[in-house]
């Protein structure tokens, strides 16, 4: 495109020799309006090579041609063929997405066995053919209609020379810029869902406005789903502040306990529908979970899924609760439930939950009487631990307030604020109490209360402390069985290994407290239950062998390749390596 320098030092030296300077300049200042690309980019060289004063004349033409060609970007939204551009679009857009849902809604070529892997691959294709137009719809125009090469091609060709004559940048600071301003002004959401503009917009202006208790990466997840639906030609839903807690609280239960289900351990949080009908909620609902770090990556990962893709985009949903939790490693796990009862926009808000977080919006940070209150009205509404969490933060603003403080049970002992627990615990160890008051309340007719006082007793420690936690194996609840379990196992202590076999020996019908007594066991020296967990690998139940696999690799420290999702054969083959682990264990 470009002479070599030397012939153009050449041609100018020639034009300056044989005539007048400036009517050389001038000369080649009128081949710099040419319309061709090739010569104008000719002639700004050879301006720029002339010396000062062909920069100077270089430079009055970038400045003015810069504003030029930005202004003409900036009004062909308004031309006729910028409106003929959008109904191509439009067109292509409702045909890509035609192709990629025709996929996706065939069990037949993407279907939940294995997650659909057998189809994924063509899913994705059309999935990213209709992502090409509509997420970059100038880069996929600029190389069809010569008339949007040509008006962004100046901007480059401008801005290769206007930085050597210091010609400030204009507009659009490079051509990707001004791609995006025209993206922008497609506005290819609008064409997504042409005749549904105002229903969709209502949605999302609602979500955006609706008082919840919704975390960053909470909203970043259903903003990413909502997107994705569009995307889809379907409406988005609207955050629901009551699946919202209950997904926040099955993701949190998740973490803890380390599992990965929609079927929960807890007999009252076994599935979706409970666990949703407990915060309030009365309409159907479907679940998807992941494990993932981001919320980028676990919606990503819903649509590489089949199942979970076509609830992700399922037509049905109104209502959407995203939790999110992390585990003591940090590992992320999610749920989101979707719901398809009636819309409450519009309604006078009634739920505790949803009030409450209109309340906390309205508070300014500081204000440790406004969360006081705040904490208190929670109380009358019986969202303890949404009270609890306002009381530790007007301790943090006023670390000697002493309502907050006795209210989280704080008590003062020489001068400092100390929680009962710890004042038990100090009693215990200088001689002064016993576990009186911690071994009552493994009675509290609240499970959270005695796993609570559990880990209390698990931190004081010592034989004492171990023997009032083996009491609790005998607990009605499954996950206070556990926790008791996990707790003898940390105390080291050998006096409960006769509690721990008897319960190991009644055969748990709670596969997750059962596991959690054979993994003590195992820790403390004893292999009862492992065969019980050798057994579990070739259970019915995903849940079951799966928890059973994690058990066996924790313990042992081996991983043989058990996953509960493998093939039939492969996954007997891995769980007969660990048969032998034991054997050769046994032996020795």
């Amino acid at each position: 495109m470009f002479a070599p320098m030397r012939g153009i030092l050449a041609i100018v030296c020639a034009l300056v020799v044989s005539g007048d300077p400036d009517a050389s300049i001038q000369a080649i200042a009128r081949e710099a309006h040419s319309t061709d690309p090739e010569k104008r980019t000719r002639a700004y060289a050879e301006l720029l090579a002339a010396g000062d004063s062909g920069k100077l004349v270089l430079r009055d033409l970038l400045t003015a041609k810069e504003k030029h060609d930005a202004e003409a970007i900036e009004s062909f939204p308004k031309t006729p063929a910028f409106a003929s551009l959008r109904q191509r679009l439009r067109k292509e857009i409702v045909e890509r997405r035609a192709a990629a849902l025709s996929i996706i809604h065939d069990t037949g070529r993407y279907p939940d066995d294995a997650h659909g892997a057998v189809g994924q691959p063509e899913v994705s294709a059309r999935v990213g053919e209709l992502r090409e137009v509509y997420d970059r719809p100038t880069f996929w125009l600029r190389s069809r209609v010569p008339d949007v090469e040509s008006l962004l091609a100046p901007i480059d060709e401008n801005h290769r020379f206007s930085e050597s004559v210091g010609v400030a940048k204009g507009r659009f600071a490079d051509v990707m810029e001004a791609m995006a301003f025209l993206d922008d002004q497609f506005d290819t959401r609008s064409l997504a869902m042409e005749k549904e503009k105002k229903a969709w917009e209502e949605i999302l202006e609602y979500n955006d406005s609706v008082a919840t208790s919704a975390t960053e990466i909470e909203r970043e997840a259903i903003r990413l789903t909502n997107e994705y639906r569009i995307l889809m030609g379907v409406l988005p839903v609207e955050i629901d502040e009551r699946l919202l807690v209950a997904a926040r609280k099955h993701s949190e239960e998740m973490a803890e306990r380390g599992y990965f289900a929609h079927e929960s351990p807890v007999e009252a949080n076994k599935t979706p529908g409970a666990r949703v009908h407990h915060e309030g909620y009365s309409g159907g609902v479907a679940e998807n979970i992941a494990e993932d770090s981001s919320a980028e990556s676990a919606v990503d990962g819903w649509c590489h899924s089949s199942g979970h893709h076509r609830n992700l985009i399922a037509a049905g949903h109104r209502q959407i609760g995203l939790g999110v939790a992390a585990d003591k490693k940090g590992h992320l796990y999610f749920t989101q439930d979707f719901g398809a009862g009636a819309s409450l926009r519009g309604r006078r808000i009634q739920d505790p939950r949803m009030l409450y977080a209109e309340r906390l919006k309205k508070i300014k940070d500081g204000d440790a009487a406004a969360y006081f209150s705040l904490a208190q009205w929670c109380r009358t509404h019986k969202l303890d631990d949404e009270s609890k969490a306002e009381l530790q933060k007007v301790i943090e603003i006023d670390p000697e307030h002493e309502a907050a403080r006795r209210q989280l049970g704080f008590t003062k002992v020489d001068g400092a604020w100390v929680t009962r627990e710890e004042k038990a615990a100090h009693a215990v160890t200088t001689g002064d109490g016993d576990l009186g008051p911690l071994g009552a309340r493994l009675h509290d007719k609240d499970a959270a209360a005695r796993r609570r006082a559990i880990a209390e007793l698990s931190r004081i420690g010592g034989g004492n402390a171990a023997r009032v936690v083996a009491t609790a194996l005998d607990d009605e609840a499954s996950e206070v069985r556990a926790d008791a379990a996990r707790a003898l196992a940390a105390l080291k202590e050998k006096q409960t290994i006769p509690a721990l076999k008897r319960a190991i020996a009644a055969k748990d019908r709670d596969f997750f407290a059962r596991h959690a007594i054979a993994a003590a066991l195992f820790t403390l020296g004893e292999g009862d239950g492992v065969e019980g967990l050798l057994l579990d690998l070739r259970s019915t139940s995903n849940d079951v062998r799966g928890d059973a696999g994690d058990t066996l690799r924790a313990i042992s420290g081996q991983d043989f390749g058990y996953r509960w999702d493998l093939p039939d054969a492969d996954r007997e083959a891995a769980a007969r390596r660990y048969d032998d682990w034991w054997k050769a264990r046994t032996k020795s």
